[in-house]
């Protein structure tokens, strides 16, 4: 007898990831975690992470810790993590096991085959010169692969297992994101009422731009006056280093009263409320989760016309894309939505609509909910 979809259990997710702190990839974790249907699915996850990571998901599913260590030779370690993870899903009656991050992806592979459990891939990087496709390599492995742009997906073009892949972009919470946050405390906070805001923020590491945005911006100071630029977030790698290093970039280009490293932020909607524009500058951005919580901010957005980023910004009409690296591009784009306010405003309302349509974190639940349960039912499960 078929049991009714109200009285099932729900099936339980086990998502593995490996972060050392939290940036894009960790709170589009967290954002799915916490919109998965509870009549449906349930989330449990097993992370090699800092406490403030762990920390953020325990509000949301449980959390155990698991030591990743590389993979490549798989030593005793490595194996140890593995099977650890195939007992973490035996003792969850797991469904499925997600891996969110490239560094767990072998590991889900092969502890999912120890436990009898479907394994999925979540695809978020673009390679860089000299990098490897492991993914695309053992693209057999997984059952599904789900990456966050064509972008990413287009790694797996031709492959035997392109049939495997589903594109789901990133999606933003709405409530969270919204044009009505104030950033009067912003402002007062950084001395800056009555200038114009330019919002920078991403993880600090060198392929985010920032070089090329700091050269832009030596332009941008000279033809307006009144610009700042805030700068937030901090590097994956030696952020300490990294930091004092864009803060002697700053000054070597006379930028010390006009550009603010804000460091690490929690307060992403206020950021974004106090700014006037929104620019990632990084030569390829996958799916820059930051142009999404711009747009349902409603506020415009500079982005390069690379990688994801013209998957979400519609170029002159939600936002403005220049070449990657091009800063003189990147400074003429700012200064025409500073210098036009109707215009931004036009491009920021259009832009809170295409988020409203395309990129809500209920449409990215939704979607990746359905590959579950594809799945399950591919395997006799559901």
């Amino acid at each position: 007898m078929r049991i009714p979809a109200a009285s099932r259990t729900p099936r339980t997710v086990v998502y593995v990831h490996a972060t050392d702190i939290v940036a894009g990839g960790e709170r589009s974790l967290v954002n799915l975690i916490r919109h998965l249907d509870p009549a449906r699915f349930r989330a449990r996850v097993a992370c090699d992470a800092t406490d403030e990571f762990v920390a953020v998901v325990a509000a949301s599913a449980p959390v155990e810790r698991l030591r990743c260590p590389g993979f490549r030779p798989p030593g005793p370690a490595a194996l140890r993590a593995v099977r650890r993870l195939a007992q973490i899903c035996r003792h969850a009656d797991a469904a499925i096991l997600h891996a969110n991050t490239p560094r767990t992806n072998l590991y889900a592979a092969v502890a999912g085959r120890l436990a009898g459990v479907p394994v999925v891939w979540h695809c978020r990087n673009l390679l860089e010169p000299g990098m490897r496709d492991t993914d695309r390599r053992f693209a057999w492995l997984p059952d599904r692969i789900i990456c966050n742009s064509a972008a990413i997906a287009a790694r797996f073009a031709g492959s035997r297992w392109q049939d495997r892949v589903t594109t789901i972009v990133n999606g933003v919470d709405l409530g969270e994101f919204r044009p009505g946050i104030s950033g009067a405390a912003i402002r007062a906070e950084l001395g800056w009422a009555g200038r114009r805001i330019i919002a920078a923020i991403s993880r600090l590491d060198p392929a985010k731009g920032h070089d090329v945005l700091l050269a832009a911006m030596q332009r941008l100071a000279a033809r307006c006056p009144d610009a700042r630029l805030l700068i937030a977030g901090r590097a994956a790698a030696d952020p300490e280093a990294r930091h004092v290093a864009l803060l002697r970039r700053i000054e070597s280009l006379g930028l010390g009263e006009t550009v603010r490293l804000a460091g690490f932020r929690r307060d992403i909607p206020e950021l974004l409320a106090a700014a006037d524009v929104c620019v990632l500058p990084a030569a390829a951005e996958a799916c820059g989760r930051v142009l999404l919580e711009a747009m349902a901010m409603a506020k415009p957005v500079v982005g390069t016309a690379s990688g994801g980023t013209p998957e979400i910004v519609q170029d002159g009409v939600t936002g403005i894309l220049v070449p990657p690296g091009d800063g003189g591009a990147m400074a003429e784009a700012l200064e025409i939505l500073l210098r036009d306010p109707a215009r931004a405003g036009s491009m920021g309302a259009a832009g809170r609509d295409r988020a409203a349509a395309h990129f809500t974190i209920e449409a990215h639940a939704e979607k990746t909910m359905r590959v579950y349960t594809e799945i399950l039912a591919a395997r006799g499960a559901s």
